[in-house]
C-alpha cells in the first residue's frame, strides 16, 4: 500500500505534525509531473524493499 499524496498550498509545520501519523505525504502547489513521478517513484522503490 502506497501513503496518501495531499497537493496542497498550505505547507505549515502544522500540516506535517498532522500527516505524519496519518501516512500522508504533503506536495505544495503547483505541482510538477515531474515532482509527482519522483514521490511515486520512491515510495514504490521504499514498498518493493519491504518485501
Amino acid at each position: 500500500m502506497l501513503p496518501a499524496l495531499l497537493i496542497t498550498a498550505d505547507l505549515s509545520p502544522e500540516l506535517h505534525e498532522r500527516c505524519l501519523p496519518a501516512h500522508v505525504i504533503p506536495l505544495g502547489k503547483p505541482l510538477l509531473p515531474a515532482r509527482l513521478r519522483q514521490v511515486l517513484a520512491t515510495q514504490l522503490q521504499a514498498r518493493q524493499a519491504l518485501t
